[in-house]
Parts: structure tokens; C-alpha cells; sequence
């Protein structure tokens, strides 16, 4: 089977259905939860002998903290883990700041755990996959200094912070979620740097609404929908280093 289009930020595990064999899906987790999800789906996808046509990224999102769902003294604990586990894991993700649910005065707390996983990201050589709410220009502040590249996830900053973090070798990812600061993203960004996600199931309550994320974009730039599609999917498949024509299949 052939691939052509990928769902850059896609959570199967949570709401399980049939994979299109088309498609290449990045899986981030966000939290200890979703990681053993996440490994769960991989073990089962292998027994069942589904494609290989699967990221997964290994990631604390700021929310855990926020929600007291991770401790913050499990942070020395992370890169045991992720070595335990890098048999399943390409990337590092979701991972960021989050000024919605958060404040000011969780920042020190939530910086330091995004820090720490930047690092890993670095050490390892693994794209990292960005949650940022109301926190993009903080996001380019601390993600400057590191070797890191990856995804913006569901970017929903200025046209001026999304260039600035294409700059660094981030790409800006648009779900299917219309916008006045989307749409000029979309029409100055050059196609080099935009993919598309469902988030799944989050924002898009189907994986099916993957296409109206490849239609808007059509739309603003005047391009065709099969070619917003395969470009995109090139995009991410030179990101994570993928051959397309040697996808490797289950026998």
C-alpha cells in the first residue's frame, strides 16, 4: 500500500478505529496514562499485523502538571523511562506550555518539565512535538536554545511567531479549525513548512476531518486538495526520515 496523506497529531489509542493504510499517523501521548496506552496499541497493532505506518512520540504535556496529574519529582525519572521504552517511541511529544489552564505562577513548573524533554529531544535526536497555548513567543525563547526540530501542534499563534519558529526548523501544523490568524498563516507560509492534524480525539471529533484541514488550506493558497495531501505527507516524511516507497508492512 502507498501512502498518501499523513495526520500529524492524532491520539488513536484514546478512541480506537480502523487505520487507513494510506495514511502515516504521528501518535503523541501527553501523559504516564497515555504512554502506556500508547504502548498497548503498538503491541496489539503488531499482532494483529497492521501496517507500520505509525510514529509515536513519548511526552509529559503541561497539563499534567497543571491538573496534578504528574508529579513534578517524577521529572528525574524521564529519560530512564524513555530509554526503557525507545523501542516505540521516534519523537518527543506533546510537550510545551500551556497559559490557558495555567498562569504565571505555574510557569517555573511547567518550563522546567518542557526543559527537560527538550533535552532529551536533543541528546536522542528526536523531533519534538509542541502543545502551546497562549505561549508561542515563550515557546521561541526556550526552544532556541536547544538543537531540537518537530511539529508545532495545532499552532494557534501569530502569523509573526510562526515565522520566527519555521526559522528554528519547526513546521506549523493546522487542524480543522478556522481562524482570521490561521488563514493568514496558511496564505504566507510557504507549503515547505505547513502539515495537517485532526487531534483526534480532541479537536476533531473524527479521523476522517483530516481532509477538511488539507481543504482549507487549498482554499487559501488556491492549490489542488491531492497536492496539499502529498505535500504535506513529504513534509513530515522528511522530518522523521522516512522513505515513503520503503514503508515497511507487516508480512
Amino acid at each position: 500500500m502507498s501512502l498518501s496523506y499523513a495526520d500529524s497529531h492524532i491520539h488513536i489509542y484514546e478512541k480506537p478505529f480502523e487505520l487507513d493504510t494510506h495514511c502515516l499517523y504521528v501518535v503523541p501521548t501527553y501523559s504516564i496514562d497515555s504512554i502506556k496506552k500508547a504502548e498497548l496499541f503498538f503491541y496489539k497493532s503488531h499482532e494483529n499485523k497492521q501496517p507500520r505506518n505509525l510514529i509515536f512520540a513519548f511526552g509529559i504535556a503541561p497539563q499534567e502538571l497543571l491538573f496534578k496529574n504528574f508529579p513534578l519529582n517524577s521529572i528525574d525519572d524521564l529519560e530512564t523511562s524513555f530509554i526503557s521504552k525507545k523501542q516505540f517511541f521516534d519523537a518527543i511529544g506533546e510537550i510545551g506550555l500551556d497559559l490557558h489552564y495555567g498562569t504565571l505562577s505555574d510557569l517555573g513548573h511547567m518550563q522546567t518539565l518542557f526543559e527537560r524533554q527538550l533535552i532529551l529531544a536533543e541528546k536522542y535526536r528526536c523531533p519534538v512535538i509542541i502543545h502551546s497555548r497562549k505561549a508561542e513567543h515563550l515557546i521561541f525563547d526556550i526552544v532556541k536554545n536547544y538543537n531540537v526540530k518537530g511539529i508545532m501542534h495545532a499552532f494557534g499563534g501569530s502569523y509573526e511567531d510562526a515565522s520566527k519558529l519555521v526559522d528554528l526548523g519547526f513546521m506549523i501544523s493546522i487542524p480543522p479549525l478556522k481562524s482570521k490568524e490561521r488563514k493568514k498563516i496558511i496564505k504566507q507560509l510557504d507549503m515547505e513548512y505547513l502539515l495537517i492534524e485532526t487531534d483526534y480525539p480532541f479537536i476533531a471529533k473524527s479521523p476522517d476531518l483530516i481532509h477538511e484541514s488539507s481543504k482549507m488550506i487549498a482554499e487559501y493558497k488556491g492549490l489542488d486538495v491531492h497536492y496539499v495531501e502529498t505535500k504535506t505527507l513529504e513534509n513530515l516524511s522528511k522530518l522523521f526520515k522516512i522513505d515513503m516507497h520503503k514503508l515497511e508492512f507487516f508480512d
